[in-house]
């Protein structure tokens, strides 16, 4: 995915765009309310919603729109975003066989976003060593 500025402005204003086999733009609160992201949102009862959200692909499009203009606001957000999601889709156990941690999320976030989340904004102020460590 090549950066999407419009997309990365709209995402520091909860306005979040999920792709799978749709193109769908979800409002997560307002910019005021921070990240209040449901990550286990089902939209039209179609799992692949759940899945293009947990992809997080707008947060790989924030880290390249930080690198490409240095404009911290990208990086907050990320980091806002992704603290959001650490805090609303806890580690999963038997009974959680759908949502942020089925096979294809976790393999599209380890492979499609996270590197590119940390080569961009690994070592902005927004990435604390309490980030770093949430992500590991």
């Amino acid at each position: 995915m090549a950066l999407d500025r419009a997309e990365a402005d709209a995402a520091c204003d909860n306005l979040l765009t999920l792709r799978a086999h749709m193109l769908v733009r979800h409002q997560f609160g307002g910019a005021a309310d921070g990240p209040r992201v449901d990550w286990h949102l089902r939209l039209f009862d179609d799992k692949e919603s759940t899945v293009s959200l947990n992809a997080q692909p707008f947060l790989r499009n924030l880290a390249l729109a930080y690198a490409e203009t240095g404009d911290e606001r990208y990086a907050r957000q990320c980091a806002r975003l992704l603290w959001s999601w650490y805090d609303g889709a806890p580690l999963p156990n038997h009974k959680q066989m759908l949502g942020p941690w089925r096979t294809l999320e976790v393999g599209n976030r380890q492979a499609n976003a996270w590197p590119v989340i940390t080569a961009c904004l690994g070592r902005t102020d927004a990435f604390d060593e309490a980030t770093h460590a949430m992500m590991a």
